[in-house]
């Protein structure tokens, strides 16, 4: 026979449990209901930008937008704008870009970047004497990036003309996608 406090745990457990299931059984519908959606929102998404990428330049303007007039279609919604945004990514020549600038110039804008790839190899070849450049530099990998801030603010002072620096720099579009914003 139970003992009273045990049929009010069991019954208490019992509660739980639906209360439980319920919660399990409607998440689990939200997220069945938001993955549908998600799913069909990421093919209308893929829609969109093919015939964007088809007819936007039929419609733009020179500010690469135009506006849709929704007239009252959308409550609280007038105009909507879209918006082509082009990523650009902008590699340099650091070779070439040296030529342009003086070495001053250069310090400002180009980064060096050392990595050493054999550091017990390094330091054995340091024990010894006479460390010549050449030598110790086979240990040490150099890259060197552009300080794209920093080249801006020679061309805006104008000590470096921006068609020397075009040459020594390749450009191409990364991403595009078009934005869409409420007037």
């Amino acid at each position: 026979m139970p003992k009273k406090g045990e049929s009010t745990k069991q019954k208490n457990r019992e509660k739980l449990l639906n209360y439980i299931s319920d919660r399990i059984k409607f998440y689990w519908e939200s997220k069945r209901t938001f993955e549908t959606t998600q799913r069909s929102f990421n093919e209308e998404k893929f829609d969109f930008k093919q015939e964007m990428d088809k007819y936007f330049d039929l419609v733009s303007d020179d500010d690469n937008k135009f506006t849709v007039d929704l007239r009252a279609e959308v409550k609280g919604v007038k105009k909507v704008v879209c918006q082509r945004i082009s990523q650009v990514e902008v590699t340099f020549n650091t070779n070439k870009l040296k030529d342009v600038l003086n070495k001053k110039q250069q310090k400002s804008v180009i980064r060096k970047h050392y990595q050493v790839n054999n550091w017990p190899g390094l330091l054995g070849f340091l024990k010894e004497s006479g460390v010549e450049w050449k030598e110790f530099i086979k240990y040490v990998d150099v890259s060197e990036t552009v300080d794209e801030a920093a080249l801006e603010k020679l061309v805006e002072l104008g000590e470096v003309d921006t068609d020397e620096i075009i040459e020594c720099s390749n450009s191409r579009i990364k991403t595009q996608y078009y934005k869409l914003t409420e007037k």
